[in-house]
Formats: structure tokens, C-alpha cells, sequence
């Protein structure tokens, strides 16, 4: 940190506040205001006005109608998780489930088989 000569070494103090810099932009914690990757989450909203203005075409151009309404759709969610516990239980009790096994120390144990990579549409198509 400081030179033989008794001076402080301010490019080592450049490299360590440009790592910490890094580090908090990658984390979130420091956020960039004119920068289109590292900006706040809240910079990537949309603003309370415009989404109460239009929120129906909003919804129609991502293509979630279908999830307008909280209520109705965290009551078919429930309904679906339900479902889906019940059958996992009935096929794990039956032997019909090969990624769910008992370990012998008692625990349960996972395994997810690999699945095929998908091609996404990025988020840019969905926002003009």
C-alpha cells in the first residue's frame, strides 16, 4: 500500500476501486443512470401512469390476457401446484418416478434429467 519511499501507491488504490466498482455494478448495488444493461430494475418498469393507461394492450401484446386478474390466476396456479403434488406423491409412493429416490441417509434426492435447449424470442420483440 505504500511505497519505500513512504508514498501511498494510488494505482493500487485505482485497481482495487475499480474492482470493487465492477463488483457493485454486477451485483446491483451500484447502478449506472445512462447505461442500458446496468440500470436500476426500476429504471426497466413501466411507469405507474402508462401501465394504468394501457395496461389491456400491454397484456394483448405479451400475450397475457389470460393473467389480467391476480385473483384468478394465483387460485388456477394453487390449484395446478396441488395437482402436480398429488401426482408426484402417487408416483413417487408407486415406484413410477426414476428422478425422485430416498438416500440411505433418509433424505430425498433429486436428479433432473437434461433438457433440450430451447430458442427463446428475446424481450426486446415484446417492447417498442
Amino acid at each position: 500500500m505504500i511505497a519505500k519511499d513512504g508514498k501511498f501507491r494510488v494505482s493500487l488504490y485505482k485497481a482495487l476501486l475499480f474492482v470493487a466498482v465492477a463488483d457493485a455494478i454486477k451485483s446491483g448495488s451500484l447502478n449506472l443512470i445512462y447505461s442500458n444493461k446496468y440500470r436500476s430494475l426500476d429504471e426497466y418498469l413501466i411507469l405507474k401512469a402508462d401501465w394504468e393507461a394501457n395496461r389491456d394492450e400491454y397484456l394483448r401484446r405479451a400475450q397475457l390476457e389470460n393473467f389480467s386478474s391476480c385473483e384468478v390466476t394465483l387460485k388456477t396456479l394453487d390449484q395446478s401446484l396441488d395437482v402436480g403434488y398429488e401426482r408426484l406423491n402417487e408416483n413417487f409412493q408407486s415406484g413410477e418416478n426414476p428422478y425422485l429416490t430416498v438416500r440411505p441417509n433418509g433424505r430425498l434426492h433429486v436428479s433432473t434429467p437434461k433438457q433440450e435447449e430451447v430458442e427463446c424470442l428475446s424481450l426486446g420483440t415484446f417492447f417498442s
